[in-house]
């Protein structure tokens, strides 16, 4: 990117591209991105070099990092998937602040290359995503090849009156910075879900040997 967009980029309202303005971005990620990472004490910066790419360094205090953490978890490592870097960026801070194990996954073929080489505990991922799979077929084929693994889905899409095959609980974006349901939710249902297990492999009250 030119010295000019770089120094504008994380102002808000200010989209980087013309390919970003033609998808409907606003403009906010980045800045949203840089007020996070700030609140938590830290810093963003980025170098870039026309015709050959971006690089973003994020240093972040691990004092803060443990402060905020959330309840105990069960499940800890999280597979985010996302084919938006910025949704990325802004999602997999928030989750590692909470104490979460986060890898990222740019969209369908990606993430199943993750889960290949490697056992997650949650898959959180985006619904709409473009080129590769949507949110629907990524959920199937962790359903069909990786028993134990949940599926999470973060969307801007209203939650349908029924869950599609293979996802376990659907969850709203973030429409501001302050908004944490997304990031309470994942946390209730990753440190419930021991509790889960343990029911459902209880025996029921008829198959108990009775007292006498």
């Amino acid at each position: 990117m030119s010295e000019e967009v770089r120094a504008g980029l994380f102002a808000r309202f200010a989209p980087a591209s013309d390919a970003q303005r033609r998808k409907g971005g606003t403009g906010l990620g980045l800045a949203i991105v840089r007020q996070l990472i700030e609140r938590g004490g830290g810093r963003i910066t980025v170098t870039s070099t026309p015709g050959r790419g971006s690089e973003f360094v994020v240093v972040v205090s691990a004092d803060a990092a443990v402060g905020a953490a959330g309840p105990e978890l069960s499940l800890r490592r999280v597979l985010l998937v996302d084919d938006d870097p910025v949704n990325l960026l802004v999602f997999a801070a928030r989750l590692r602040q909470r104490g979460f194990d986060v890898e990222t996954a740019g969209g369908h073929r990606q993430a199943e290359a993750c889960l290949e080489r490697r056992q997650f505990d949650l898959v959180l991922t985006d619904w709409n995503m473009g080129e590769g799979g949507t949110g629907r077929d990524l959920a199937s084929w962790v359903a069909r090849s990786r028993h134990g693994t949940s599926v999470l889905v973060l969307s801007g899409d209203d939650a349908p009156t029924v869950l599609p095959y293979g996802v376990d609980a659907w969850l709203c974006k973030p429409r501001h910075t302050d908004d944490l349901n997304w990031l309470q939710a994942v946390e209730a249902f990753a440190s419930t879900a021991a509790m889960r297990e343990l029911t459902a492999s209880a025996p029921s009250p008829a198959d108990r040997p009775s007292a006498g």
